[in-house]
C-alpha cells in the first residue's frame, strides 16, 4: 500500500539524518539572529534568506518616518 512505502520511505531517511528540521527564530528579522531548532538552544546565526538583510527593518530613523505616516 502507498501509506507503507511512504513511511518506510521516512523511516530510511531518517535513520540517514536527512529529515527536515525546521528552525525557529526566536529574534527578530535581522541579518544576524538567534535560532533554535527541536528543544535546543539557541545560537547566533547569519540570516541570508531574510528579506532585511541590510537591518534596515529596524532602524529608530525608518520606525519613526514609518510611525509619521500613518
Amino acid at each position: 500500500m502507498l501509506i507503507d512505502y511512504l513511511n518506510h520511505q521516512l523511516r530510511e531517511r531518517q535513520a540517514q539524518g536527512l529529515q527536515r528540521q525546521r528552525r525557529i527564530a526566536e529574534s527578530p528579522c535581522a541579518p544576524h539572529q538567534r535560532v533554535s531548532r527541536d528543544g535546543q538552544p539557541a545560537r547566533d546565526m547569519l540570516a541570508f534568506c531574510s528579506n532585511d538583510y541590510l537591518g534596515l527593518a529596524s532602524h529608530p530613523a525608518l520606525a519613526l518616518a514609518a510611525g509619521e505616516m500613518s
